[in-house]
C-alpha cells in the first residue's frame, strides 16, 4: 500500500505515582536518536487506525487504557514534500512494552523532564509538552 503524505506521532504513557513516557532510540542507521512512535498512514487507512496500528508494530501493545486525540498536528519537509504528523497520546496498562528491532535499538521509560532532554526534534518536545500540560490539567 502507498503511504500518503500524513503521519502519526504517539507518545505512550503510563501512570502510577508519576506520568511515564515510553520513548524509542532509532537504530544507528536510522538516525540514532530518541522519539516516541513515528509512523506513516497507508492508503485506506484513517489516521487512528494509523496510530493504533503503529503503536502494536513499534511497542507490541495490543490494547491501551484510554486514547487521547489533542487535534495537535504540525508540518514538516521530507524531500521537498510537505508531511502532516498527527499527534495523538495513549495510556497503557502497564510497561510490558517490547520494540521493533529493526526501527529501535533500545526502549525507555521517562518522566516528563528527562524526555524533553532526550527528544531531538523541537516538534518532538513541543507534542509532549501539550500532551503533558492537559494530563497534569485531569490528575489534579
Amino acid at each position: 500500500m502507498a503511504k500518503l503524505p500524513i503521519q502519526v506521532d504517539v507518545i505512550l504513557f503510563h501512570i502510577d505515582n508519576n506520568i511515564n513516557y515510553l520513548l524509542f532510540k532509532r537504530q544507528p542507521e536510522r538516525g540514532g536518536f530518541w522519539q516516541p512512535i513515528t509512523g506513516g498512514v497507508e492508503e485506506g487507512e484513517t489516521i487512528l487506525y494509523a496510530a493504533r496500528r503503529e503503536t502494536m508494530e513499534e511497542s507490541g501493545y495490543l490494547k491501551v487504557k484510554n486514547m487521547y486525540d489533542l487535534k495537535y498536528t504540525f508540518e514538516f519537509n521530507v524531500k521537498e514534500k510537505i508531511i502532516t504528523e498527527h499527534v495523538f497520546a495513549f495510556e497503557v496498562h502497564d510497561k510490558n512494552a517490547v520494540f521493533c528491532e529493526r526501527e529501535h535499538s533500545e526502549i525507555k521509560w521517562v518522566t516528563y523532564d528527562q524526555a524533553v532532554s532526550m527528544l531531538k526534534w523541537d516538534t518532538n518536545i513541543e507534542s509532549l509538552k501539550k500532551i503533558n500540560d492537559y494530563l497534569l490539567s485531569k490528575v489534579k
